[in-house]
């Protein structure tokens, strides 16, 4: 299931561009292996479906062309505890 975030009403925090809306959508699969109880190496990607409301063109700033998979990341991370 993908994280989602709904509109709310808080118009001050959205009101750089008209069309901005708080409604996000954002998936995140992630692989790991776990050697021992204390160690944790995983990959994730995020990818954007939706940001700001708009899968194209949310730059609040008027950056024509800046899509919501402009947004996509990979990330490697190394968990330790103790």
């Amino acid at each position: 299931m993908p994280s989602v975030a709904t509109r709310c009403t808080d118009t001050p925090a959205y009101s750089l561009n008209d069309a901005a809306r708080p409604d996000s959508s954002l998936w995140i699969p992630e692989a790991f292996i776990q050697p021992n109880q204390y160690v944790r190496i995983g990959l994730q990607y995020r990818k954007w479906d939706q940001y700001l409301g708009m899968k194209r063109n949310y730059d609040p700033e008027g950056l024509i062309g800046r899509n919501a998979s402009d947004n996509n990341t990979w990330l490697l991370y190394f968990w330790l505890a103790r």
